[in-house]
């Protein structure tokens, strides 16, 4: 009786699988994932903000890491373009002027965009503030607090109701204290901080049951150097336009 051979059709079709599989099927799923990757693929961004010496400027360090080139990167705080200058590799610096959301937004070769928000909180842009105040024997006494960039002692003055100008009578900087002699009518405060972030505060006084107190109502102003200089450009802008 013959003996039948073992056919070889079943290795030669998963033999043939195998080469199509690894021959055009993988590549082309290989090929078509990079593709994708590349396409979809987005930016990162890395924010990091510096320390502040004067507590008036910054600088903020931008890294960007991405497998593709960079075709655009804009930065923004509060609609203000803020100008970049290119540091090592992928990494961008820009001085910081003020507080605020400075915005990032990177674009890639590929049309993939990201855009990245960074609050920065650590310049000083508030003026300082009366803690208390209070008057005895016609003095007046008042305590400042200012938690960032310090007092300015030699700017603090005050003018009476006249119009007349005094330095304190006394200095007190580790409690922040000065003392001037109270004018009823009206005396107003003024002081700055190193920043020169400016405060004025009015203060009154009245007779009650033959002692004088301050009165509640104290009228309080104050104003950073930046708005006071954009007030002044601004009316420089407004001077050269009355004039043309």
């Amino acid at each position: 009786m013959r003996k039948s051979r073992p056919s070889g059709h079943g290795y030669k079709n998963s033999s043939s699988f195998l080469h199509t599989f690894l021959y055009y099927i993988l590549p082309f799923i290989v090929v078509n994932l990079i593709i994708f990757f590349l396409v979809t693929s987005r930016p990162k961004l890395v924010i990091e903000v510096g320390e502040t010496n004067d507590y008036q400027s910054t600088t903020v360090t931008i890294t960007v890491k991405s497998i593709l080139p960079i075709k655009s990167i804009e930065t923004s705080m509060e609609g203000e373009e803020i100008e970049l200058q290119k540091g090592s590799k992928k990494q961008y610096v820009a001085s910081i002027h003020k507080n605020g959301a400075l915005e990032v937004l990177v674009t890639g070769l590929n049309g993939m965009s990201r855009r990245q928000f960074e609050h920065i909180s650590i310049l000083d842009d508030t003026p300082p503030a009366v803690k208390t105040s209070s008057i005895e024997g016609g003095i007046l006494t008042i305590q400042f607090e200012d938690s960032q960039s310090g007092l300015d002692y030699s700017s603090i003055y005050a003018v009476n109701s006249l119009g007349e100008q005094s330095a304190p009578l006394t200095t007190e900087k580790t409690s922040a204290t000065v003392t001037f002699t109270m004018d009823s009518a009206g005396l107003v405060l003024h002081a700055s901080d190193l920043s020169g972030n400016s405060m004025q505060a009015t203060f009154t006084s009245h007779k009650e049951n033959g002692k004088e107190i301050l009165t509640d109502e104290t009228d309080l102003e104050s104003g950073s150097q930046q708005s006071a200089e954009e007030e002044s450009a601004a009316g420089t802008a407004e001077e050269e336009s009355a004039s043309q």
